[in-house]
């Protein structure tokens, strides 16, 4: 669904060549990881989006914004999200950064 809006928003501006269009559309289509990525653009808005869920800041803002969600489904859905985007990174200084931070999401999840 993003992907379809961002081609609508990016037919407003004609001065956006096809290439570059085309650019931006896999960076949408590939932010939850793929094997072979188009591009390193690609690559880093995929890991850039792992921080919303695997950074103990992104999961505090989250559980925030879920706020009328039941707990015991926050703590399902945050670390379910924790996994996925952890196996999504692919770019090792990002796997570095996070790495404390993912266990640390993993451990405080799992007392409840």
């Amino acid at each position: 669904m993003s992907e379809e809006k961002a081609r609508e928003f990016l037919s407003q501006f004609s001065e956006i060549e096809e290439p570059e269009r085309d650019h931006i559309l896999y960076c949408i289509r590939e932010h939850h990881g793929i094997d072979k990525f188009y591009s390193i653009e690609s690559e880093i808005c995929c890991n850039t989006d792992c921080y919303r869920f695997s950074s103990v800041r992104g999961v505090i803002g989250g559980m925030i914004d879920f706020c009328e969600m039941p707990l015991e489904d926050k703590v399902k859905l945050f670390s379910k999200k924790a996994d996925e985007k952890w196996s999504a990174i692919s770019l090792e200084i990002c796997k570095k950064e996070l790495g404390p931070e993912y266990k640390a999401i993993k451990a405080f999840l799992a007392q409840f």
